[in-house]
C-alpha cells in the first residue's frame, strides 16, 4: 500500500488493497480525464473511479478516516457528469469521488413507465434508452449533464411544464451515507432519507441509483419514438418589457404540453437585444400546436426560425465529451411567481451591465406547481418563471452587488444552477421549515460534515 502526502507535508492513511485498483494521483496517465468538471480544472491528491456501491462505501469510509486524522479538513467531491455550476464536484489537494462508471440504464416495466438509471449515467444516454420503449422524462438540456447531480439537486428540464422536476419523478433511490451504510429508501421506507435526497443535494450522502417513474408517449404514423415538436425563433428587441409581456400573454395560452424558455443577449455593440426562444411541444404535430407555433412569430420581429419533428432522444443527444474547465461563467439566478414590470425593469438594468452577457428566462408553471410545499426538500412550488444571469466570472463580485441593489436576493433560489455558495445563497434555496428540516436530516445522516464539498446549511 501506498503513503500519500497532502502538499508534501502530512502523511494521508495507506490506501485499502480493495480501492488501489480505482485510484488515481497525478502521477496517472488517467488522472487528466478526471480531474476536471465542466467549469473548472481541480488538482485532488486522490481520485478513486468507482464502479461499484462496494466503491462507494470504501471511498467514503477511506475519507472519513483521513478527516478525522488530518489537521486541516480535506475537501471531497462527488462527480457525475461534472456540469454543475457550484463547481463543487472538483477541488483542489483533496479527494474525488469519480462516479461516471456507474451508468446503467434499465427500464423495468416500460407499460408503467418505470425504469431504474445508476448515478454517473448521463441524460443523453437515459433518453436514448428509455425513448426505445417509447418513454420520456424531463432532465438536463444538454445530454452529457449527469443524472446524479440533477436527479439530487432539482432539474429543471425542457419538458418542465408538463413534467415537473426530475426529483418529483423519483419513486425509489439507493445511497450509501456517511458511516458507509446502503440505503435503499422510498415513501414507505426511511421516508425522511427519502424526502431529503430529492432536492437536497449531495449534503445527505452518494445516490447511487435511482428509480423514475416516466411517461409515455406514442409514436407517430410514420414510426418516429417519443416526438418532439421542436421550435427556435429568435427576435430582434426594441423593448424588453413589451416582448416579455407578449410572451406570457402567449404562453397563457399554451397548453403545459409547451414548455419555453428565452435567452436574451446583446447584439454586437451592446446597443440592441436579442431573443432566442426555444419551444418544445410533446407528442405529434397536431392544429393545436401548429396555430400556437404560428403565434410566436408575432411577437417581436422575427430575425431567424425553424421547427422540426425530432425524438426527444435526439433532443439531448449526449455528445460525450471530456471536462476539461475550459467552460468557465458565473451564474445568479432567481424563482419568481409572477414576471411583473418591476422584475423586468430590473432585469433590464442587469443585461445593461458590461459584465452580464445574457438572461435566462424559463416559463416554469404547471407540474411543479401542482406539489406540496414539503413534497420533497425543493421547496419553490410557488414559482412560475426561472431567471439566470450570466456573467463574466472574473466580475462575479459586481454582480452579487448588483442583485442586493436591485433586491433580487430575496426571492427563491435553484441551488444546482447558481454559481453563488456563500451561506446566504443557500438559505435562499432551502428556507424557512425546508431548510430547518433538512439541517436536522444532515445532521443525522452526516454528523461530521464528510460531504464538505456540496451546497449545504
Amino acid at each position: 500500500m501506498t503513503n500519500i502526502k497532502q502538499n508534501g507535508t502530512q502523511d494521508w492513511p495507506p490506501i485499502p488493497e480493495e480501492l488501489q485498483s480505482i485510484c488515481l494521483d497525478s502521477d496517472d496517465d488517467q488522472y487528466s480525464r478526471f480531474q476536471s468538471n465542466y467549469f473548472q480544472v481541480g488538482h485532488p491528491a486522490l481520485i478513486f473511479v468507482a464502479k461499484t456501491e462496494a466503491h462507494v462505501s470504501e471511498v467514503i469510509m477511506y475519507v472519513a478516516q483521513l478527516q478525522r486524522l488530518s489537521k486541516d479538513a480535506v475537501p471531497f467531491s462527488i462527480k457525475s457528469g461534472g456540469h454543475g455550476l457550484t463547481k463543487q464536484s472538483i477541488n483542489q489537494n483533496g479527494v474525488i469521488l469519480d462516479l461516471s462508471q456507474m451508468n446503467r440504464v434499465t427500464v423495468l416495466d416500460a407499460e408503467k413507465g418505470i425504469f431504474e438509471a445508476q448515478c454517473g449515467a448521463v441524460w443523453g444516454d437515459v433518453a436514448a434508452k428509455i425513448g426505445q420503449s417509447g418513454l420520456i422524462l424531463s432532465s438536463g438540456d444538454f445530454g452529457d449533464t449527469g443524472v446524479g447531480g440533477l436527479a439530487t439537486a432539482g432539474g429543471i428540464g425542457l419538458l418542465v411544464r408538463k413534467q415537473g422536476l426530475t426529483i418529483d419523478r423519483i419513486i425509489s433511490a439507493t445511497i450509501i451515507t456517511s458511516d458507509g451504510n446502503r440505503h435503499v429508501v422510498s415513501e414507505e421506507h426511511e421516508p425522511d432519507l427519502f424526502w431529503a435526497l430529492r432536492g437536497g443535494s449531495s449534503q445527505i450522502g452518494v445516490v447511487t441509483n435511482f428509480v423514475f417513474q416516466a411517461d409515455k408517449v406514442p409514436q407517430t404514423a410514420q414510426g418516429v419514438a417519443v416526438p418532439i415538436m421542436y421550435q427556435k425563433i429568435s427576435y430582434d428587441l426594441k423593448d424588453l418589457l413589451l416582448f416579455l409581456r407578449h410572451w406570457q400573454q402567449w404562453l397563457a395560452k399554451c397548453d403545459y404540453d409547451l414548455s419555453s424558455l428565452l435567452m436574451i443577449t446583446k447584439q454586437e455593440g451592446g446597443n440592441s437585444l436579442v431573443a432566442t426562444g426555444t419551444n418544445v411541444w410533446i407528442g405529434e404535430s397536431t392544429d393545436e400546436m401548429k396555430t400556437l407555433l404560428r403565434a410566436s412569430k408575432n411577437l417581436e420581429q422575427v430575425v431567424e426560425y425553424e421547427w422540426q419533428q425530432m425524438s426527444y432522444a435526439d433532443l439531448v443527444k449526449a455528445p460525450h465529451l471530456d471536462n476539461k474547465g475550459d467552460q468557465d461563467a458565473y451564474v445568479k439566478n432567481v424563482l419568481v411567481d409572477q414576471l411583473d414590470a418591476e422584475i423586468v425593469l430590473k432585469l433590464a438594468k442587469l443585461i445593461a451591465l458590461d459584465s452580464v452577457m445574457g438572461l435566462e428566462i424559463r416559463a416554469i408553471d404547471g407540474a411543479i406547481n401542482m406539489r406540496a410545499v414539503n413534497f420533497n426538500a425543493w421547496a419553490h412550488r410557488q414559482a412560475k418563471f426561472f431567471i439566470a444571469v450570466w456573467c463574466d466570472p472574473t466580475m462575479s463580485d459586481d454582480l452579487n452587488q448588483q442583485f442586493k441593489a436591485l433586491h433580487l436576493e430575496k426571492l427563491g433560489v435553484y441551488g444546482a444552477y447558481s454559481s453563488d455558495i456563500s451561506q446566504a445563497e443557500t438559505k435562499r434555496v432551502w428556507p424557512s421549515e425546508t431548510g430547518r428540516r433538512l439541517h436536522q436530516i444532515a445532521k443525522q445522516y452526516d454528523p461530521n460534515q464528510i460531504f464538505n464539498q456540496s451546497r449545504r446549511i
